[in-house]
């Protein structure tokens, strides 16, 4: 329970490197030397991370192009690939689904949230409150960066086969779409 406490913490740290300037804190290089150290294999977690960042090398975002989930699947394929010692092939299995599932179930959540804290800032912005539109602006943020915490820490605790499994049941018209959808909102 700890360590999904603390891999839980890792990805809302790497979350919030949005915040902070886009530092390149939420990139596998870093995140994974975080996770080698909470699960007690710092080697490893380097070696994965440096393993992961390849793979996910060109997966910014740029104008509206979303990414899949670079954080949650660094975190857990690193942490996956620790605890049950399959090394960067596991990762590898891992990290790229889980990635789009925490990347659908962001765009998702935010396709509700986001719209209704832009319309209370609204509100805000006509009578001039600049103090409401700001903890707006940092609440959603902190609820963005908890989603990724509560996802990480989830998908530690219920361990490597509840998500595969979950994963597995995403049908494959699902994914697709998001892929596709990924591919053609930039163009639009």
């Amino acid at each position: 329970m700890l360590q999904a406490l603390l891999l839980g913490c890792i990805a809302f740290i790497g979350k919030c490197d949005l915040a902070t300037g886009t530092n390149l804190i939420q990139r596998p290089i870093v995140l994974g030397p975080l996770v080698g150290l909470v699960l007690g294999d710092l080697k490893l977690g380097v070696e994965v991370g440096a393993a992961l960042e390849l793979a996910f090398l060109g997966q910014y975002s740029v104008g509206a192009f979303i990414p899949p989930n670079v954080i949650v699947g660094g975190v857990l394929g690193t942490a996956f690939a620790i605890t049950t010692g399959g090394g960067a092939e596991i990762a590898f299995t891992m990290a790229f689904p889980i990635a789009l599932l925490a990347q659908a179930i962001d765009n998702v959540l935010f396709s509700i949230v986001r719209p209704m804290m832009g319309n209370l800032a609204d509100k805000f912005a006509a009578k001039g409150n600049v103090k409401a539109i700001t903890m707006i602006h940092m609440g959603t943020g902190f609820i963005t960066c908890t989603v990724l915490f509560l996802i990480t820490f989830f998908g530690f605790w219920l361990g490597s086969s509840q998500m595969q499994a979950v994963v597995d049941a995403i049908p494959a018209v699902v994914t697709s779409g998001l892929s596709i959808a990924c591919g053609i909102l930039p163009a639009m």
